[in-house]
């Protein structure tokens, strides 16, 4: 059994590197409804000025964009299955009081440890392909405008 001052340690460490993840998350996503909302306001430019084919373009980006969406789901069934015996409701406050719920939470994040670098090739994806498709719309339709 760890003593008090490592399980502290453990727990501040573990919290931590959780803190950290959490902000990479929420800037990816971040990132993500930047260029999505950019994206949807070059389609409504084309749409309310009668470029047809710019809207066309769009719609064709849309489904390849949604494609490579739904890897976000493959990617959550990796963390449930992570999940194991942990209940949502452990999961959602984690309250790291003993060195079990300690060890629970290290397995967790061991686990989850690949799901969570799939999870963040997902989104450079996702960005990658908005940035590009703003750029490709924007240099056919718009060309004045950079």
């Amino acid at each position: 059994m760890a003593s008090k001052s490592t399980f502290e340690e453990e727990k501040l460490k573990l919290l931590e590197e959780t803190k950290r993840i959490n902000k990479k998350i929420m800037r990816a996503k971040e990132d993500i409804n930047f260029y999505e909302t950019k994206l949807w306001d070059l389609h409504m430019k084309c749409y309310m000025e009668g470029k047809d084919k710019c809207v066309q373009r769009y719609d064709q980006y849309f489904l390849q964009y949604n494609r490579l969406k739904r890897r976000r789901a493959d990617v959550q069934s990796c963390f449930e299955r992570c999940m194991g015996n942990i209940t949502l409701e452990e999961y959602q406050k984690f309250d790291l009081v003993d060195q079990d719920s300690l060890e629970k939470y290290k397995t967790y994040k061991d686990c989850s440890k690949p799901c969570l670098e799939k999870s963040f090739e997902n989104y450079e994806n996702e960005q990658d392909f908005l940035r590009k498709t703003i750029s490709k719309l924007s240099e056919e339709f718009y060309p004045d405008n950079k």
